[in-house]
């Protein structure tokens, strides 16, 4: 048997070192395909590894905070704890922190948004029209946020009264409760300002304005508001006098100054949340990031006072984080120099605005544009400052849309009158934007204090020092978890509309507490703080994080379940892993706001939990899917060229039957000719994979490339099994008759579509139907991963990547992927020329009788293109569908993109075999004369 086998090939050898270097191609180019696939698999992994470690490990919310959105698709909003006020207790926290593998367990506890009283200042100096003897300069506010989408004008217009006639102020004696008037004189008797206000015991005028003749005209101070309303929304009456050298006086007790200047009220709300000192500063390095001050572990926590008012040492943040500006136009009126412009109208419940402000034209004297920041600095400069009114908000209602985006639903509007009641007491303006559409339900917050007051409606904030956020301990963009102390959230825009409404710029919260976006705490305390004395549960979150973890190999995921399971068990809160996650954009939609802003749709990064394994899972599926159809076609490409040999030896073999050869026998033969072939095209491959690695810079490994063996007399084996066992039932007097058949009758019909090029190639292809299925299938196999693989990138972008790490990996493993399908279609086309040559040699008498019968060499070859490229559109109009409804089963939907790429790799797939059946259509084979090939009939 071997002696035949080696006889059978070297009597053959064109068609065994055909199918020599056919296995050495396949088996060379898979050994070093999979090296390269084994590198990119570990750099993914390398970069997993390296990037899966964040913050903290485990996040321990309230039992039930997960949202729905959470528990369906594993997806955490950036600002999870906004709505998240208490739920766990400081006896759960202490359990957890004194667990086994807990290395840091960092609480935050969010208390409340408060109001702060802040201001700016405006320089009216250049407004002052300095020759005339009276004028009156009225200012005007635009409110903006939302890059300039929203606005609205303040109600609270400012009217400046500039004289230069002289002025008289009033001051009180604080112990005898009397006014008294700079100018020294005692004045008796209630003027026009005290009778408006209510009599004799009322206030008097603010300021006296001593006529040419000597008369006094008293100008009225403002009134003091009812509980419901804010005196932020009304106008207001600021007097200055322009003295004879230049500068302007503006009350009794102020010195004389160069510039004119007004402030104006800036109300601002900050979020206070607790922390504990010593665990923040191992997780992040909070005490690190402190520029001025000291930390709060270094300040003394002081006792409630008597009268119920706490004060809180607090870290402020050294920037607000919020788009919010105001427009400041002045003009200046034209006004008559005996209008009454201090009347008792001012005292008004709201004031009154004389008619001869009110109806004066105005000329523009000034303007100017003021953002939060300089009124935050205001804040930051003292000591201590005012906390007035604390409020919690709610979570914002989300809702996800058929095609994947999330709509935010409005709340129902603010109970103005209500807040107004709950801030009244403090005196403390309103946020303009707190009316705009809300997004949070506000509640006052209330609170028993040890002195039964029924309020905690002041306190009082004593800055010991300020952090910069953008010094915490940072780790990697691609798998950060929601640091919502210290991160402010920004939402570029999703689509192109939204962007240019946006200027390109993201959008930033706009400073009220009801909105969507709000800023991260600008103040932070200490847990020990007395505003979170008497609350059974304060803690909002704690972030854990396990001692010996080093990213997400098996041991390290293991010490993060364990510790995990152990928190669930114990404290019964909700626990989750979020090791490995990493951020992902959504694409949520704002209805439109009530001060102009229109619906945007914008990009939010949502914590995507536990993408790293998927990640590793995804890349794994994804090679065993490109590397099975490799093996496919190369299987294909040799069961047809092993299929070729059996049957040129058709003959040979049914006289090895006739000779009374067993079918096991001439199995045997077959298959150990292409075992022979198999094993000698496994060892040159194994030669030759370790230079084509180093050519192609892969790290091929000496027992990597030894697999070539076994992998080439696998493929060549399971190519030979149908060949074998159709050589093995020969059919002798079929296949020793010379024409091996009778003629069979050809209707008119057939006859007139064979007079055609075109129609004796189609009959052509008919005759070997087994072939042309098996080339058409290789190339199938090839066109629908090319473009397939277009969809599991779409589905890795999707479902695992397209969080920042996924992004990352997966610019790492498609140039691979672009490799292993290339190869599919090379093999692919490589045996549809097979499948032509075949043609052409099995047919060689045919076309030499066409030849004689007067067909052109051009026409020949017309004829084999023509099957070709039949044989391309069976292969990649099927494969492009495939690979279309894969791709549509992968992104979720069909999509115009993916029709339109689908069509163009099929129209690329057929233009490439016309071009490979070039190659057999110039061969020599349709041009021998007829006599030769008859002869050796």
């Amino acid at each position: 048997m071997a002696r035949m086998i080696l006889a059978s090939l070297r009597r053959r050898p064109g068609r065994a070192l055909a199918l020599l270097l056919g296995i050495l191609v396949a088996t060379t180019g898979f050994t070093v395909l999979t090296a390269t696939r084994s590198v990119a698999r570990l750099q993914v992994t390398d970069t997993v590894h390296a990037h899966a470690r964040s913050a903290y490990d485990i996040l321990v919310r309230p039992a039930g905070s997960r949202t729905e959105m959470e528990e369906q698709r594993g997806l955490v909003r950036p600002n999870f704890l906004s709505g998240q006020f208490g739920g766990i207790t400081l006896a759960q926290w202490r359990q957890i922190e004194a667990m086994r593998g807990v290395e840091i367990a960092a609480p935050v506890a969010m208390f409340g948004y408060a109001q702060v009283q802040s201001q700016v200042t405006v320089d009216l100096t250049p407004a002052v029209d300095r020759g005339r003897v009276t004028q009156v300069l009225r200012l005007d506010r635009r409110w903006v946020t939302d890059r300039g989408l929203s606005s609205v004008v303040d109600p609270a217009t400012q009217y400046v009264y500039v004289t230069r006639r002289p002025v008289v102020w009033s001051t009180v004696d604080i112990t005898t409760q009397t006014f008294r008037w700079t100018d020294g004189k005692t004045r008796t008797g209630p003027d026009r300002c005290a009778v408006a206000a209510g009599g004799p015991a009322a206030a008097p005028a603010s300021a006296i304005e001593i006529q040419e003749d000597g008369s006094e005209r008293p100008l009225c101070r403002s009134a003091v508001f009812s509980g419901d309303d804010n005196p932020g929304d009304h106008p207001s009456l600021t007097v200055a006098q322009l003295l004879p050298d230049g500068r302007f006086r503006q009350g009794a007790g102020r010195e004389p100054s160069e510039h004119l200047e007004v402030h104006l009220p800036w109300p601002i709300s900050m979020l206070l949340a607790g922390v504990d000192p010593a665990s923040e500063a191992r997780l992040v390095d909070l005490d690190r990031a402190v520029i001025s001050g000291r930390y709060l572990g270094d300040a003394a926590v002081p006792p409630p006072s008597s009268e119920g008012l706490v004060s809180v040492p607090v870290l402020a943040s050294v920037t607000p984080y919020v788009d919010l500006g105001i427009e400041v136009s002045v003009d200046r009126l034209d006004v008559p120099p005996d209008a009454d412009i201090g009347g008792p109208g001012w005292l008004a419940q709201p004031p009154q605005v004389p008619a001869s402000l009110t109806a004066a034209p105005g000329v523009p004297a000034l303007r100017d544009a003021y953002q939060v920041d300089a009124a935050y600095r205001q804040v930051l400069t003292n000591p201590s400052v005012t906390l007035a009114a604390p409020a919690t908000v709610d979570r914002p209602a989300i809702t996800v849309n058929p095609d994947g985006t999330l709509t935010v639903a409005p709340a129902p509007p603010v109970d103005q009158n209500a807040l107004r009641q709950h801030v009244s007491s403090t005196g403390t303006l309103l946020s303009p934007f707190v009316a705009d559409t809300a997004f949070r339900t506000l509640t006052p917050l209330t609170r028993d204090l040890p002195d039964a007051q029924p309020r905690l409606a002041l306190m009082l904030a004593d800055v010991v020092g300020t952090f910069d956020p953008g010094k915490i301990k940072s780790f990697s963009t691609l798998s950060a978890v929601s640091l919502e102390t210290y991160q402010v959230p920004q939402l570029a825009g999703a689509d192109q509309a939204s962007r240019q409404l946006l200027g390109d710029r993201p959008l930033l919260p706009n400073g009220s507490p009801v909105s969507y976006l709000d800023s991260p705490p600008l103040l932070l305390t200490s847990l020990e703080a007395p505003v979170f004395a008497g609350r059974p549960a304060p803690i909002s979150a704690i972030r854990v994080r396990v001692a010996d973890v080093h990213g997400i190999d098996p041991v390290s995921r293991e010490r993060v379940r364990l510790a995990a399971e152990e928190i669930q068990q114990v404290t019964g809160l909700d626990v989750d892993i979020v090791i490995g996650s990493s951020p992902e954009g959504l694409a949520v939609v704002l209805p439109a706001g009530e001060f102009g802003r229109p619906q945007l749709t914008l990009t939010e990064p949502w914590s995507h939990k536990g993408v790293a394994l998927s990640i590793i899972r995804a890349v794994d599926h994804k090679s065993l899917l490109l590397f099975g159809l490799i093996l496919v076609v190369c299987v294909i490409f040799l069961a047809n060229a092993v299929a070729a040999a059996v049957r040129e030896r058709r003959r040979e073999l049914a006289i090895l039957a006739c000779l009374g050869w067993s079918r096991g026998r001439l199995a045997l033969l077959v298959a150990g000719e292409v075992a022979l072939i198999g094993l000698l095209a496994g060892l040159l491959s194994t030669a030759l994979a370790l230079p084509v690695a180093a050519v192609a810079d892969v790290a091929l490994t000496g027992l990597h490339a030894l697999l070539a063996v076994p992998v080439a007399m696998g493929l060549t084996l399971v190519a030979a099994l149908v060949p074998a066992w159709r050589a093995s039932r020969p059919r002798p007097p079929a296949a020793l008759t010379v024409m091996g058949a009778a003629p069979r009758r050809v209707s008119r019909f057939a006859a007139a579509r064979h007079r055609t090029v075109f129609g004796v190639a189609l009959a052509n292809l008919r005759r070997r139907p087994g072939r042309v299925v098996l080339a058409a299938l290789a190339l199938a196999l090839g066109v629908a991963a090319l473009t397939v693989l277009t969809a599991i990138n779409w589905a890795f972008h999707g479902a695992v990547t397209g969080s920042l790490l996924g992004n990352a990996v997966s610019l790492q493993v498609r140039a691979v992927d672009t490799v292993a399908v290339a190869a599919m279609i090379l093999f692919g086309l490589v045996a549809i020329a097979d499948v032509l040559y075949l043609n052409v040699r099995d047919r060689a008498g045919e076309l030499a009788a066409l030849r004689a019968a007067g067909w052109s060499p051009f026409a020949l070859g017309r004829l084999i293109a023509f099957e070709g490229l039949v044989i391309g559109l069976l292969g990649a109009v099927p494969g492009a569908a495939g690979g279309l409804a894969a791709a549509a089963a992968f992104a979720g939907e069909l999509t115009t993109d993916l029709v339109t790429l689908a069509v163009a790799v099929a129209a690329g797939g057929v233009l490439l075999v016309g071009v490979a059946a070039l190659v057999p259509a110039i061969l020599p084979q349709h041009r021998q004369s007829l006599s030769p090939l008859l002869a050796e009939e």
